[in-house]
């Protein structure tokens, strides 16, 4: 996907990452270093699926469990595991991830039940595993030849760097210059 005004790629990336104050709490994970070295190269489009399913800016905290019956993955307040918020940010995931349609990567929030790329905490009876949260399944999914990243691996430069130029080979571009 390109920026019409300005014919740059465009990253989809976690809203909190840009400093958007969309988190549970009503705060961000502004990661300075980062927006100013990927703007650099793209349009920034910001995403939060939490927000965008209504879930509400502050809101209670939510954790990924697996029903032991079903084995099914469920979104549920942290302080209320009997209260599922799975259907509301699944429709709305679903939605999203139909609009993102020729995004040229994204950069997700690590640790998040919607976002972590790998490491979102997974509870399972009293046991606990990283794996995606739910956006960022429905996009890899999706859209599987798609660059993704998360901020922890970005905060390397020869990773920084490596991304950059998947992102910009995927597209049929080559990458301006060594970061």
């Amino acid at each position: 996907m390109r920026d019409k005004s300005t014919d740059r790629l465009v990253l989809g990336i976690s809203s909190c990452l840009l400093g958007e104050r969309v988190r549970y709490d009503g705060t961000d994970k502004l990661q300075p270093q980062l927006v100013a070295g990927l703007s650099r190269y793209f349009t920034l489009l910001p995403v939060c699926p939490e927000a965008g399913a209504g879930l509400g800016v502050p809101r209670p905290p939510i954790k990924l469990v697996i029903e032991p019956a079903s084995q099914a993955l469920h979104a549920v307040l942290v302080d209320n595991p009997a209260q599922q918020v799975t259907e509301p940010l699944t429709n709305y995931i679903r939605t999203c991830v139909d609009t993102l349609d020729g995004l040229s990567g994204f950069v997700f929030k690590a640790r998040s039940p919607s976002c972590g790329l790998h490491d979102a905490v997974i509870e399972s009876g009293t046991q606990q595993r990283p794996g995606p949260g739910l956006f960022a399944t429905a996009l890899t999914r999706r859209y599987p030849e798609l660059p993704v990243a998360d901020e922890l691996e970005l905060a390397h430069a020869d990773r920084f760097e490596s991304f950059c130029r998947r992102v910009y080979q995927g597209a049929g571009r080559r990458f301006p210059v060594s970061v």
